[in-house]
């Protein structure tokens, strides 16, 4: 199973990392290649990137501005995937003011538009 989470509102990919990365997950590694930040989970893996042309159709699609890709590679044999990842897009959420695209295996699951 597959996710992806588009979101805008952050000014830098910088503050991205050091700023709102390392304040939700605390106690996990974030590894930052090739402009490219990975962050391992329990349930899930994240691939975040800075543009790209998932995040330009999905801002041409839903007329929203949207800045980074997060592709999201779930563990589905872990049990408590979805709950980690509704409090991780949850948390990413409330500590930005931009709009944010969630989509699980190809479908829109959450639009936030007009922050």
């Amino acid at each position: 199973m597959f996710g992806n989470f588009y979101f805008g509102g952050y000014s830098e990919y910088r503050e991205l990392k050091n700023y709102s990365l390392t304040k939700l997950f605390q106690k996990v590694e974030i590894i930052e290649e090739n402009n490219k930040l990975t962050v391992p989970c329990d349930g899930f893996t994240l691939s975040i990137n800075e543009g790209g042309p998932g995040t330009m159709f999905a801002s041409e699609d839903y007329d929203i501005e949207l800045k980074f890709s997060c592709y999201i590679d779930i563990i589905s044999s872990y049990s408590n995937w979805a709950d980690e990842l509704m409090v991780f897009i949850g948390k990413l959420i409330n500590n930005m003011d931009g709009d944010c695209l969630l989509e699980l295996n190809d479908k829109p699951i959450l639009l936030r538009k007009n922050s």
